[in-house]
């Protein structure tokens, strides 16, 4: 690894600027999520994140109204490729 020692102040500089770049996306879809945007979201691939929104819902919805809690969310088996 000796000999990649010159390259470091490269792939320092890289490194840097790669996450910079996320971080600054990061901070603009905070910002973004300030104003409750609507969620577009896929069927298939987010399915996991519907399923979390909707037990979510169900949970506070029973903690609000003292019923007991009903899970919303049907057994499923997911198949996709990525």
């Amino acid at each position: 690894m000796g000999g990649l020692a010159p390259l470091k102040p490269m792939i320092r500089y890289l490194t840097i600027s790669f996450l910079k770049e996320d971080q600054n996306i990061l901070t603009l879809q905070q910002d973004g999520l300030r104003h409750s945007p609507p969620q577009i979201l896929i069927d298939d691939a987010d399915k996991p994140m519907k399923w979390y929104l909707q037990l979510k819902k169900a949970w506070l919805a029973s903690s609000e109204s003292g019923q007991p809690f009903v899970n919303p969310v049907k057994g499923e088996t997911l198949r996709w490729r990525t």
